[in-house]
């Protein structure tokens, strides 16, 4: 997948990067990091790591496989989501999540994935429209939300005259 999206990304006279995550499989790694890669396109490889946040802020889109926990941080990110397979009986859900709330797209066959990411990249608004979709289900105010509610729970439900006038007084 990553060789198929690295020959379309390359634009004659412009750099682009792309970074790929191996994870724990340093097969593919050492795979990816010989190479070749178009001149013009700037590719780190690396395995596992513990700041994938980090990653994704950085970056424009996500390719990856429709795993929930992937999604829900591309989501936080407001990332674009190319998926490029799933777990048959686990994840197929995540896909129609996905399609279905224009965050990104599903294409199991490298080769049109590729041509895909390549179109998204050339169209700035397209990739606009997913990342904004993708943010709002990402619920960024959920943690405010939660805590309203928590505080509108504590002040209905505070015993009259109780010092502090909470659920929390005993």
């Amino acid at each position: 997948v990553a060789q198929a999206v690295g020959k379309k990304m390359p634009i004659e006279g412009e750099q682009r990067q792309m970074v790929v995550i191996c994870g724990k499989n340093e097969e593919v790694k050492t795979k990816l990091q010989k190479g070749p890669w178009h001149p013009n396109l700037r590719v780190t490889v690396v395995g596992f790591v513990n700041n994938m946040h980090e990653w994704m802020i950085a970056s424009d889109l996500i390719v990856t496989k429709a795993g929930p926990g992937t999604i829900a941080e591309a989501n936080a990110c407001g990332l674009p989501i190319m998926l490029s397979g799933f777990l048959a009986g686990q994840e197929e859900a995540n896909v129609t999540y996905v399609v279905d709330g224009h965050m990104g797209e599903f294409r199991p066959d490298p080769m049109q994935l590729g041509d895909r990411v390549g179109a998204w990249l050339a169209d700035p608004s397209l990739i606009s429209m997913m990342a904004a979709n993708s943010k709002k289900a990402g619920r960024p105010s959920a943690s405010l939300n939660i805590a309203t509610d928590i505080l509108n729970v504590m002040a209905t439900h505070a015993r009259p005259g109780a010092e502090g006038g909470g659920l929390l007084d005993m």
